[in-house]
C-alpha cells in the first residue's frame, strides 16, 4: 500500500457500510490508515443500525454520521432485472435522501460493490468530488466473487460517466488475508491492518460503541448459519446432536445467527447464545480464546481469529458431513478454492482448520483436541 502511505495528510474519506461488520472494518481502516485524515461514514437503513448513530458521533473518529435511504431503493428495485436497476446510476440524487458531501473526499470504501454503492460514488461526480476507490473486507464473498464483473455494468457506466466510471476508478481491495483471495486478478488485493489486541484505543472504541460481551465458557461453539432464513435444507443438527455424543451436550453452545430470527436449538437441548449488538470479531478480539473450538457447516465467521488478529483457533469445517440445498455456496469452485488456500496456509505448522470428510475422521480430531 505505499502509494497510500504517501498521500496527503490532509485528505478525507467516506466510508459506506451495510452492517455492524463494516462499521468494524471503517474503524480499523480510519485507525490505521488514515489516523490524521478527517472522516465521514454512512449507514444503510435496510439493516437497522441506528442505535450506533450516537456512540458513531461520539467516538470522535467521524466528522459526520448520515443514513441512508437504501431499503426504499431495494424495494423499488425488487423484481427488476439487475442491468434495469443500473440505469438507476443516471440520476443518483434521485435516491440518497438527504445525504450531504461534506468535503473534496480523496478516498472512498464501500464493502459490497453493488448498485447502491455506486449511486453513492456517482453521486459524489456530480458534484465534483473525484474520490478513489477502495472495495473493503466484508466477509466470504469477496474472496470468492469476481469483483470488476459486479462493479460494471456492460459499459452502462462507461457512457455515462465516461474515465469516471465506477470499475475504472476501484483501486484495488481491502483484504485481511489478500492470498486467499480467488477472484479475477483485475483489482489488486491490498492488506487489510490487522485487528490488534494491543490497540486499547482502538479497543476502548470499540467498545464505548458496541458494548462488551464476556466470552462463552463452554469449549465448544458452534456458529450457526442462516440456512432457516434462506430457507435451505441442512442436517446441521443431525450433525450437532453426534458431536454432543462425542464431547458432552453441556460443552456445547450455539452461536445463533441473526438472519434467522428464532432459536431452534434450545428445543434440541443445545445451550444457545443469544443475538446482542457486540459484533462476534470483537468478542474474539477483547477475549482469551485459547482452548475454544469453533464448528460451523461453512462460515467464514469461525476463522475469523485466524484471519483478522492472527489469534491461534482450532476451526472444525462440517459441510461434507451433511446434506446441503442445492443453491449453497460450499458447492462451488470458488469456495473450495479458497478453503484448500485456508488449509495450506493455516496448517502449515500445527493443524488448526479441519473439515472431516466422515464420522470417524470427525472423532478423530475431536480425540486429538481433546488432547490440546
Amino acid at each position: 500500500m505505499s502509494e497510500r502511505a504517501e498521500r496527503r495528510a490532509d485528505g478525507m474519506v467516506l466510508f459506506y457500510c451495510g452492517s455492524v461488520f463494516h462499521i468494524v472494518n471503517a474503524i480499523n481502516i480510519k485507525y490505521n490508515l488514515h489516523p490524521d485524515d478527517k472522516a465521514d461514514i454512512i449507514l444503510a437503513d435496510y439493516t437497522d443500525l441506528s442505535r450506533f448513530v450516537e456512540p458513531l458521533q461520539n467516538c470522535g473518529l467521524f466528522e459526520s454520521v448520515q443514513t441512508v435511504p437504501y431499503r426504499a431503493f431495494v424495494e423499488r428495485s425488487q423484481g427488476r432485472p439487475y442491468y434495469v436497476s443500473n440505469y438507476d446510476i443516471k440520476k443518483p440524487h434521485d435516491f440518497i435522501g438527504a445525504l450531504k458531501f461534506n468535503g473534496d473526499y480523496s478516498d472512498y470504501y464501500c464493502f459490497v460493490s453493488a448498485i447502491y454503492d455506486k449511486i453513492i460514488y456517482y453521486a459524489m461526480i456530480k458534484k465534483g468530488i473525484k474520490p478513489k476507490v477502495y472495495i473493503a473486507e466484508e466477509g466470504l464473498s469477496i474472496y470468492v466473487m469476481d469483483m470488476m464483473r459486479k462493479s460494471s455494468s456492460n459499459e452502462y457506466d462507461k457512457k455515462v460517466y465516461g474515465k469516471y466510471a465506477y470499475a475504472d476508478n476501484v483501486c484495488g481491495l481491502l483484504l485481511y488475508e489478500p492470498d486467499l483471495y480467488c477472484g479475477n486478478d483485475a483489482f489488486a488485493a491490498h492488506q487489510m491492518p490487522k485487528l490488534d489486541v494491543t490497540n486499547k484505543k482502538m479497543i476502548d472504541t470499540f467498545t464505548g460503541i458496541f458494548g462488551h460481551l464476556d466470552f462463552p465458557q463452554e469449549r465448544y461453539i458452534f456458529l450457526e448459519e442462516a440456512f432457516l432464513n434462506d430457507r435451505v435444507l441442512a442436517s446441521d443438527k443431525i450433525v450437532m446432536k453426534q458431536i454432543a455424543e462425542f464431547v458432552g451436550i453441556d460443552n456445547i453452545i450455539v452461536k445463533l445467527h441473526p438472519r434467522n430470527g428464532t432459536d431452534s436449538w434450545k428445543p434440541c437441548g443445545f445451550k444457545t447464545l443469544g443475538v446482542t449488538d457486540v459484533p462476534w470479531e470483537i468478542s474474539l478480539l477483547a477475549n482469551d480464546i485459547r482452548g475454544k473450538v469453533f464448528l460451523t457447516v461453512s462460515s467464514t465467521s469461525s476463522l475469523n481469529g485466524l484471519m483478522l488478529m492472527n489469534k491461534e483457533s482450532k476451526v472444525i469445517l462440517l459441510y461434507k458431513l451433511m446434506s446441503v440445498g442445492l443453491s449453497v455456496h460450499v458447492k462451488e469452485k470458488k469456495f473450495k478454492d479458497f478453503i484448500a488456500k485456508v488449509v495450506e496456509k493455516y496448517n502449515d505448522n500445527e493443524p488448526q482448520v479441519f473439515i472431516p470428510p466422515k464420522f470417524p475422521t470427525l472423532q478423530e480430531y475431536i480425540t486429538y483436541l481433546e488432547r490440546w
